[in-house]
């Protein structure tokens, strides 16, 4: 169990010009709001896509799940182009199953899976502690309020997370 690990969930979508040009707002045209950037230290990062999740988390949808992708009311006509996956990403995905593959087709790829996000932390959690490597943090960009507070409710009932 990893009692150190602290998650952060959040938007990835802060703009100071933005905040600046509020703030300014009611303010004399001769006054400006001053921008301090402070460059914060860099750590190693793993990037995780769909593409990694599904397999390392085994995860599949049912049927009536919300983040299937919806079919159109004519026969066989989805909202995907037909191209399947493309543009050379048939090489990278040569790893994956059977089962990663149909998963990753019907995946509604513009919804916040608040599922796979779960079963990718506690994976990640689980792999940790087994390397005995407990030094570390999860980042998670997150595109609104709802869908964080979607997600910390789900990670809330994670007692070790």
């Amino acid at each position: 169990v990893n009692k150190s690990i602290r998650i952060v969930l959040m938007s990835a979508t802060l703009e100071a010009e933005r905040f600046a040009a509020y703030f300014k707002k009611g303010l004399s045209s001769t006054k400006s709001i001053p921008m301090i950037t402070i460059e914060g230290r860099a750590f190693p990062v793993e990037l995780k896509y769909l593409e990694d999740a599904v397999p390392e988390t085994e995860y599949r949808l049912t049927v009536d799940s919300r983040y299937m992708k919806k079919v159109n009311a004519k026969k066989g006509d989805d909202d995907t182009d037909g191209s399947s996956f493309g543009n050379g990403l048939e090489d990278e995905l040569s790893r994956l199953t059977l089962k990663d593959l149909e998963t990753l087709e019907n995946l509604e790829e513009f919804c916040v899976n608040a599922d796979l996000i779960e079963k990718l932390v506690v994976s990640i959690d689980s792999r940790e502690c087994k390397n005995d490597d407990r030094n570390g943090a999860i980042l998670i960009f997150l595109p609104g309020v709802g869908d964080i507070s979607e997600v910390r409710f789900k990670l809330q009932s994670y007692r070790n997370l």
